[in-house]
């Protein structure tokens, strides 16, 4: 809780000649060089704390006190020093004394009000600052506290008796000072908070009264009148506004309930596209698209507000962030150009720089994986998942070398995470297999599994490579096993555990779950390789010929697939 501080507006010539009078009564004539002294020690404290010079000002009031320990004005100030330390105990204590020392000074009894607030004594505040207002009934700034506490009570809990207590101030304050527009809307709104819709159209009688040319009442009025279920006479109130204010934007925000309440939807779009295009606040505007997103936005609907939302606000973080939602939902290669708007426009949020690499990557969007990463290495170089990214960029995109480079660099940035590291040389694995460095390849391949034997991707991958080479069949095949037990229905699995068992000579199992794979996914180039392969090990020749020239014509372009139908004629199984 702040406090508002009015020490200033004491006329320090009032406080001082004060403590001076009272000094002289108490110590007589004889003690003019003690009263003189008082006099210097007082008015160098005074300097010294409008000089913002605190602890010299508490020394000099402190002396000052030595010498007349019954001067108010010097007890006051020390009180309001320690509270701007929010030393509250210790301030308590000589506001209490300049109270009693001046029982009828008002500002001495608002600071000492003042500090209990402070101390969250909320009540106890409450009960001195309403004694103090019945005093002094026309004192602007005993209403402004009064206000205040009586707010924070509803924050904290929302009783009836304290809404009535504050309607009570709020009337007081206008008794006493007239009508007052910012009051009456309080009213209006606590009256509405309540639903006291008798109140509340009352006062709102009373706003329009005094604000004859403001819409804004009138649409309130009208807001009130679909509360009760005054359908003609909102639609009245709105069709006159409307043609009078277009464009009034507290007009337009009511109008959207009377909308949303009879379901308007075709209007309550229109009105919500003249919101986003007028000079409405981006906050506000932003919570018009989500809460009306369901049910009142259809997707199609919906992304014509959000681009809206971009015309207007395209550097807003929040704007992009929607937007990208939106389309990974929808479609998420239109999501990407958006979410590294957001990521150039808050550079520091890391899980939003990851959430682009993951969108990219899904996306298959290599190149922009490549390009977006290695930019970020430049910013975060000690982060593993950076790295990663960027070596699976570097991969996907023929950068072989480079991503061989990234990726061994990066590991070792990897601390107790094993499900990072083996992502690592996972894809070190796949790029030594792609440059033929089939040795490195195997050697990353065993560490992925002696990280996690289960991870299926790496054992169904390790045991083609294997398969293709012709080598560790066995081991081959007992990795596409596992992989089945995982989930028979895959095709990829199916067709790595035919290739297994076309190379460990068992033919005929093998074309079972060729067969599989093929009826699972039909058109898949290298399925319909591996098929024809199995075709032909099995003497179904011609058959084998059709599926890899439907291979072939799909756009299988392999060296080794052109070579057997070249020369048909000539292939024997060990060739395959």
């Amino acid at each position: 809780m702040k406090t508002k501080y009015y020490i200033l507006l004491i006329s320090i010539f009032t406080l001082t000649s004060c403590s001076i009078t009272k000094t002289k009564k108490s110590l007589g004539i004889d003690t003019e060089k003690n009263e003189q002294k008082f006099v210097y020690l007082f008015s160098e404290a005074n300097k010294n704390r409008l000089l913002g010079k605190t602890q010299k000002a508490v020394e000099y009031y402190m002396s000052a006190l030595d010498i007349n320990p019954k001067s108010a004005a010097s007890n006051y100030y020390l009180a309001s020093l320690f509270m701007g330390d929010k030393n509250y105990e210790t301030a308590i204590t000589f506001a209490k004394k300049a109270s009693n020392l001046n029982n009828q000074n008002l500002w001495y009894k608002l600071l000492e009000a003042d500090i209990i607030y402070s101390q969250n004594n909320i009540d106890e505040a409450y009960t001195k600052f309403l004694n103090l207002h019945n005093k002094y009934p026309h004192n602007e700034l005993l209403y402004e506290r009064i206000i205040d506490i009586l707010l924070n009570k509803i924050k904290i809990k929302s009783e009836k008796s304290t809404f009535n207590d504050l309607i009570f101030i709020y009337k007081e304050k206008q008794k006493h000072f007239g009508f007052d527009t910012k009051i009456s809307e309080y009213l209006y709104n606590i009256y509405s908070e309540t639903k006291d819709t008798k109140n509340a159209i009352l006062e709102l009688e009373e706003l329009i009264k005094n604000n004859p040319d403001n819409p804004k009442y009138k649409a309130f009025m009208a807001e009130n009148y679909v509360k009760t279920g005054q359908q003609t006479k909102s639609e009245e109130i709105f069709k006159i506004l409307n043609k009078k204010y277009p464009k009034n934007i507290d007009v337009k925000l009511s109008y959207l309930k009377y909308c949303k309440f009879y379901g308007k939807q075709n209007e309550y779009f229109l009105t919500v596209k003249q919101l986003l295009n007028s000079n409405l606040k981006f906050n506000d505007k932003v919570h018009l698209i989500i809460s009306g997103r369901h049910p009142n936005f259809p997707p199609k609907l919906y992304e014509e507000l959000l681009n809206i939302l971009q015309q207007n606000h395209p550097n807003e973080i929040l704007t992009n962030t929607l937007i990208t939602e939106f389309y990974i939902e929808n479609d998420k290669e239109k999501a990407i150009p958006y979410l590294i708007k957001a990521t150039n426009l808050s550079k520091g949020d890391f899980n939003l720089i990851l959430t682009l690499f993951e969108l990219a990557y899904d996306s298959k969007k290599y190149e922009i994986l490549y390009k977006q990463s290695k930019k970020y290495l430049e910013l975060y170089p000690n982060q593993a998942k950076i790295f990663l990214y960027n070596g699976i960029g570097s991969y996907k995109t023929g950068r072989f070398k480079e991503a061989i480079s990234v990726l061994n660099i990066g590991k070792d940035f990897v601390i107790e995470d094993n499900q990072l590291l083996l992502q690592f040389h996972f894809y070190l694995a796949e790029t030594y297999h792609s440059i033929n460095e089939n040795k490195k390849s195997d050697e990353q391949f065993d560490k992925v599994l002696s990280i996690n034997p289960k991870f299926y991707l790496a054992l169904n991958n390790y045991s083609y490579y294997l398969s293709e080479r012709n080598i560790n069949l066995q081991k081959a095949l007992l990795m596409a096993q596992s992989c089945l037990k995982f989930q028979a229905a895959n095709p990829v699995f199916n067709d790595t555990y035919a290739r297994a068992l076309l190379n460990n000579k068992q033919y005929k199992k093998a074309l079972l779950y060729s067969e599989k794979a093929i009826k699972i996914i039909a058109n898949n180039i290298q399925f319909l390789e591996n098929y024809g392969d199995i075709l032909f090990a099995n003497g179904k020749k011609n058959e084998a010929l059709i599926n890899w020239k439907y291979s072939q014509k799909l756009g299988n372009n392999s060296e080794k697939l052109n070579n057997k139908i070249k020369n048909f004629s000539k292939i024997r199984i060990e060739d395959l």
